[in-house]
């Protein structure tokens, strides 16, 4: 592998995040420049559609990466996104 990249990714259902088309444009562009795409969700409220059918992408969403609910709502953390980013990163190391 030559060019790796880590997309950080939050709800994709709301803030106009919900618009497939828009998400696809950006993601296509991101595949074509790299040799691998690994996406990593901190939300629950993904569209996990926008991310299949892509050969290069693997997404990461799962309790794990999540932020935590608190009374039905996520909670933001900056230790999840860092956590979130050491796990891809010692991932993308890995895949040759």
């Amino acid at each position: 592998m030559k060019i790796g990249i880590i997309l950080p990714v939050g709800r994709t259902d709301k803030y106009s995040y919900q618009y497939k088309n828009f998400n696809q444009i950006i993601i296509s562009n991101l595949e074509k420049f790299a040799d691998y795409l690994l996406a990593v969700s901190s939300s629950r409220y993904i569209v996990k559609e926008i991310f299949e059918n892509h050969n290069k992408i693997e997404l990461l969403s799962n309790k794990e990466t999540w932020f935590k609910l608190i009374n039905g709502s996520e909670v933001f953390s900056l230790k999840v996104l860092n956590d979130n980013m050491n796990l891809c990163k010692k991932k993308i190391k890995r895949i040759d």
